[in-house]
């Protein structure tokens, strides 16, 4: 009688691969892709990168990554939002900078950086034209919409009555000075604190589902 042989089980950092191989591999290189992302220089002065929950935002990018509704030219917009592309005078400056003397600042205030974050939160811009009182007021509209969406939807338990107050009282909602979690989330990346708030009350993929389409239509309002 042959000998018999045991199947051979492949194995990764010393663990069993217990899943479709063929997904498995596309899964690593997909965490790799993602990593190169996230390892990027031009997200240094955001924040740290373990702020970011980059599995929710590489479901987000997907989305838009598809040419949602046929808008290619919104999707590349919002790739330079992301990369911090956008050609404010500070990007200026560092491409050209013998065009642009990279000691100007934005002209509106003449004391700051012109960053795209600057454009949201300098207060030096008459109150009638500014857009720090159109981002606060489609950022609290994004809110209530989330709210809403996520307290009529099942959760894994029942929500407490202090669900609403706890919820709005996170710090990427900090729009008045507007916080790095509000900021990062205005140029398309998920904060943890977000994330770790509702995955008490929701499974991933309900949370990522729910964030989806709410902030790409926040986006198109916004820019």
């Amino acid at each position: 009688m042959s000998e018999l042989l045991a199947p051979c089980i492949l194995q990764f950092n010393s663990l069993p691969v217990n899943m479709n191989i063929w997904k498995f591999i596309r899964d690593i290189f997909d965490a790799k892709s993602l990593l190169t992302l996230a390892v990027l220089p031009r997200f240094n002065p955001i924040s740290s990168l373990f702020d970011i929950n980059w599995t929710c935002t590489k479901f987000y990018k997907k989305q838009f990554f598809s040419h949602r509704n046929g808008c290619s030219e919104f999707c590349a917009f919002r790739i330079k939002i992301l990369l911090d592309m956008l050609l404010t005078l500070t990007t200026l400056q560092r491409q050209k900078p013998h065009l642009y003397d990279p000691s100007w600042p934005y002209p509106q205030c003449n004391s700051s950086p012109e960053t795209l974050n600057h454009l949201w939160t300098c207060p030096y811009i008459l109150s009638e034209y500014s857009p720090l009182i159109t981002f606060k007021t489609l950022l609290l509209a994004l809110r209530s919409n989330y709210l809403d969406k996520f307290i009529s939807t099942s959760s894994l338990k029942s929500l407490p009555n202090s669900f609403a107050a706890e919820f709005t009282a996170i710090d990427c909602w900090d729009c008045d000075l507007p916080s790095p979690s509000c900021l990062r989330l205005a140029r398309g990346l998920i904060p943890k604190s977000l994330t770790g708030f509702l995955r008490d009350y929701f499974l991933p993929f309900t949370i990522w589902s729910i964030l989806d389409t709410p902030l790409h239509d926040f986006h198109f309002d916004l820019y």
